[in-house]
């Protein structure tokens, strides 16, 4: 009974991470603000569309909508990162399961290479610095989920992986959130549009981005075999 009580806190606790954060951003913000940090969470786990889509089209439109200030533009933002972090959590307390997984092996292996060739196959600070930096920076498939894969495979140390995911996220969310605010309002004007055609355009332009670098990648494997 102690083991499946484990194993069940082991999946509870992911999810409980970002319930409670949304839980905080209706008690500072209210059910509106609540709403579109839910939303974004739900567009960046399940779709196809990286933090680099998610936060700018989920910013400009809060900006057209409720006129959002800084400080809804970083809930947004940390909303996002929250999800990193309990994909993290997830993959370190569940990494068993995981890896039995033949199309998450066949995107983590070229990842893993590559971190092999530029860190050595033990972990070092400059791999949990080089994790951290993959995460923050605005690539598709650059999530928590896959450095965490990752870092767990090159047997990196779980809870100093989990803080350089952690750190990456919240920079590279905070980044692309503020960034969008202070340069949203001018491209709007400039281009006469609106939050929403705008966030719409994003939206596109991503599905179109992660369909070729799916086909693509599908292809070069295909080659490969």
């Amino acid at each position: 009974m102690r083991g499946i009580g484990a194993s069940l806190s082991f999946l509870a606790l992911p999810i409980l991470l970002p319930v409670l954060a949304l839980v905080l951003v209706w008690a500072l913000f209210g059910p509106v603000m609540m709403y579109a940090a839910l939303t974004s969470m739900v567009a960046y786990l399940f779709g196809p569309l990286g933090r680099e889509l998610v936060i700018p089209a989920a910013v400009l439109l809060l900006m057209e909508s409720i006129s959002a200030g800084i400080w809804e533009v970083v809930a947004i933002s940390l909303s996002v990162a929250c999800v990193d972090v309990s994909l993290a959590l997830f993959v370190v307390w569940n990494f068993a399961l995981v890896r039995r997984s033949k199309i998450l092996a066949r995107i983590t292996d070229r990842m893993e290479n590559a971190f092999t060739r530029r860190v050595g196959s033990g972990p070092s600070r400059r791999g949990y610095a080089l994790l951290a930096g993959y995460v923050a920076f605005p690539l598709q498939f650059s999530g928590g989920f896959i450095a965490t894969i990752i870092g767990s495979l090159l047997g990196y140390d779980p809870r100093r992986m989990v803080l350089a995911v952690t750190v990456g996220s919240v920079v590279g969310s905070l980044a692309m959130g503020l960034l969008t605010y202070l340069i949203g309002r001018p491209i709007l004007d400039l281009l006469t549009l609106g939050a929403l055609q705008l966030a719409g355009i994003l939206i596109v332009v991503g599905f179109i981005i992660a369909a070729v670098y799916l086909y693509y990648s599908y292809r070069r494997k295909k080659d490969e075999d």
